[in-house]
């Protein structure tokens, strides 16, 4: 890999020339693999650009349709698949993932072609169909004794698991997976610290926080220091972002905020203002200003960043409505006690047409409106929505969830005195 980077520059360099006159000067057959070579190094160091526009000129210099497969040209496809996959057009991959299934029947590389199917099934909300054809792979897999590939593909079925729900099930894999790559790759392969960072990332979502924090930086610390990779690398970025969120979660709000401010800088210099990436991170920050007291920056931020989601998104899309709910608390937290209910009431009403009953993020929102009502003297409100957390959200979350606590505790203080709860 390191190697690789060395011959970048002259690969840029290579590839800069018209796709079209390349064609013309040269012999299909032998520039073709040439071609496919290099930009599976651009894939690698996820020049994901650049690869995407030097993908469409090839297509267009051999007349191809993008999406629709001619199995004489079966990897330039896939790789404009995996490409595809990088851009978030998960769709698109998906139907030229299924073309390339169907015609790669008894190829060598079929299992690599079938578990980049199963990932894109899990980004489209097929995760049932990705569970079942990851774990239909890695059983075949174990059975012809391919341990190395069997591990990347337990990897995969492992965050399918998360994006389930089935966090147990995805760190116990995980946990798996890792152990055993650790004794076959170095600590710097990709292929070892990639499951390591969707490891800590079930650790987060077990409430392991310090777990995730040590794995996280651990993680970073290869990736600078001995991998160095650049400071505007997706991967490093990625794993910044999350080691801030967990900064969040062991009360050290001031170091997240300028762990995150940096990644927001980068992510603003290389991204466009409405990518996935750099919206995430902004809305983290928000959080982290919110945590650390700086609540008008906390306001101004997060106000953008729903604003930029609203002209994107659905109203019903969960990415919206977590900011939504994070402005709601930061209108709060600014005694803005209108504004915060205004915008509450509007999560609320989405994610109860959205979510099932009892859904964790349906529950705090409704939490975090009981607050407002509270705070607004709108006290019957308050107690009818806090028996609803607990009727609706005990029964899934437990008795010993902190909005449940919350919600008895709130109840209990107003039943006493009919005043503002001390919370």
């Amino acid at each position: 890999m390191q190697e690789d980077r060395k011959i970048l520059p002259h690969i840029w360099s290579f590839l800069d020339i018209s796709m079209r006159t390349a064609f013309s000067l040269g012999d299909e057959c032998i520039l073709l693999p040439i071609l496919i070579n290099c930009d599976w190094i651009l894939q690698d160091f996820r020049d994901d650009s650049r690869l995407f526009g030097i993908l469409e000129d090839i297509f267009i210099a051999l007349k191809l349709n993008p999406s629709i497969l001619s199995k004489d040209y079966l990897p330039i496809y896939y790789l404009k698949a995996i490409s595809w996959q990088a851009h978030r057009e998960y769709y698109k991959a998906v139907e030229l993932l299924e073309q390339i299934d169907d015609a790669a029947i008894g190829h060598r590389d079929l299992p690599i072609i079938q578990r980049a199917l199963a990932i894109c099934y899990k980004e489209t909300m097929q995760v049932t169909k990705s569970i079942e054809l990851l774990e239909s792979i890695a059983q075949s897999q174990k059975a012809a004794g391919y341990l190395i590939a069997g591990l990347f593909t337990q990897h995969e079925l492992a965050s399918a698991y998360r994006k389930n729900g089935q966090i147990a099930e995805a760190t116990k894999l995980l946990e798996h997976v890792v152990e055993n790559l650790r004794a076959i790759l170095p600590k710097t392969d990709a292929d070892l610290l990639i499951p390591q960072h969707l490891l800590a990332l079930c650790y987060y979502d077990n409430k392991q926080y310090k777990k995730a924090t040590e794995l996280f930086d651990y993680i970073i610390d290869v990736r600078v220091k001995e991998v160095r990779l650049p400071e505007d690398h997706p991967s490093l970025l990625g794993t910044q972002h999350e080691l801030g969120s967990c900064y969040l979660e062991i009360g050290k709000a001031q170091q997240a905020v300028e762990l995150l401010k940096r990644v927001v800088k980068i992510r603003e210099m290389k991204l466009a203002l409405d990518h996935p990436d750099f919206l995430v991170s902004q809305h983290e920050l928000g959080r982290a200003y919110l945590r650390d007291g700086q609540v008008e920056q906390a306001i101004q931020l997060l106000k953008h960043v729903v604003d930029i989601k609203k002209s994107k998104f659905a109203e019903d899309n969960p990415s919206l409505l977590a900011s939504q709910h994070e402005l709601g608390r930061a209108y709060l937290k600014d005694s803005q006690v209108e504004k915060s209910v205004e915008i509450l009431i509007h999560v609320v009403a989405v994610q109860n047409r959205s979510l099932p009953a009892g859904h964790l993020n349906q529950i705090r929102s409704q939490a975090f409106l009981a607050e407002g009502y509270i705070a607004g003297g709108q006290f019957e409100e308050a107690i009818e929505l806090l028996e609803r957390v607990i009727k609706v959200g005990e029964p899934s979350l437990g008795s010993e969830h902190g909005e449940i606590q919350f919600a008895r505790k709130s109840l209990l203080k107003l039943g006493k005195n009919g005043e503002t709860p001390s919370v």
